[in-house]
């Protein structure tokens, strides 16, 4: 069977995989289930808005971006690409395509951002898998960023939950390796958001639930329907590291799915919440015996 992509209103696709230097970060800790009604008080999630530069800006960063085949070499035309980031708690983006030698230039505003805020860098092209990279402005140098892209060949299937860059917290943290700058504002101390899953991926056997965080230290838990897991803390040195969440058929339905993400709470302040971010969620389906 060759892989599937599904597209709709409700769920987008992207792609984040997970090298073999961060296999240790992918570790989580099954715990107990959370009572259902932890998904009271959701937050509410703006879909982004395109923007477009100033020209009268004198403050203009140029990404330069070249896209290949991962396979064949060969150079990839009319890849859509978006640079999105987080301003005034909004998510905010520019986008443009590649020309026909894979090459594509995107001018963003350095007056919307600082040095150690965040920029997402996503690809995507009718047949290939869609791939992001996550880096901080102050990386943003004049280098070429070369993406490589896979065509669609195998069984799988990759759903977007939530792209966006969120916060969770009590906004009280000190200023450490761990609590690097946050780019997004808080927003309280749960992330509920529900989702569909179409039948023709309900019928798959396995799935990993991913996604990107920085600022974890306490015991944060991360529920899946009715199962809840405890989240590792992250790296020291207050950069992203990605986790992989292993499902089972049985975890995820057909049709509506809901997902919660909470912040604990300190055992020495009852008042006292961990504050993390979190990016790039999403859920990607396969069964074992077609890979």
């Amino acid at each position: 069977m060759n892989k599937v992509l599904i597209y709709s209103s409700i769920v987008a696709v992207i792609l984040s995989g997970c090298n073999k230097e961060d296999s240790s970060a992918c570790n989580i800790q099954q715990s107990k289930t959370i009572n259902q009604n932890i998904i009271e008080d959701s937050i509410v999630i703006d879909k982004g808005q395109e923007i477009f530069i100033d020209k009268n800006s004198t403050n203009i960063k140029k990404i330069r971006v070249n896209i290949k085949d991962i396979d064949s070499l060969d150079r990839l035309n009319r890849v859509r690409v978006k640079v999105s980031f987080t301003d005034l708690n909004q998510e905010k983006f520019y986008k443009s395509f590649s020309n026909i030698d894979g090459n594509i230039e995107i001018d963003i505003d350095l007056n919307l951002l600082e040095d150690d805020d965040t920029v997402i860098i996503s690809a995507y092209k009718d047949n290939y898998i869609p791939i992001s990279k996550t880096l901080r402005v102050d990386e943003l140098n004049d280098f070429l960023l070369e993406l490589e892209m896979q065509r669609i060949t195998e069984n799988v299937v990759i759903i977007e939950i939530e792209k966006a860059l969120h916060h969770l917290g009590d906004s009280s943290y000190s200023i450490d390796h761990f609590n690097s700058k946050f780019q997004a504002s808080f927003e309280g101390i749960k992330f509920t958001k529900s989702f569909n899953i179409p039948k023709i991926e309900s019928t798959y056997h396995n799935a990993n639930l991913i996604f990107y965080a920085k600022g974890l230290e306490l015991n944060n838990t991360i529920t899946f329907n009715n199962k809840s897991w405890n989240i590792v803390p992250s790296k020291g040195d207050g950069s992203y590291t990605l986790y992989t969440i292993p499902l089972l058929k049985g975890d995820f339905i057909e049709k509506e799915n809901i997902i919660t993400i909470v912040s604990d709470k300190s055992n020495y302040n009852n008042s006292d919440y961990d504050n993390f971010e979190f990016s790039n969620l999403e859920i990607e389906f396969y069964n074992l015996e077609g890979l």
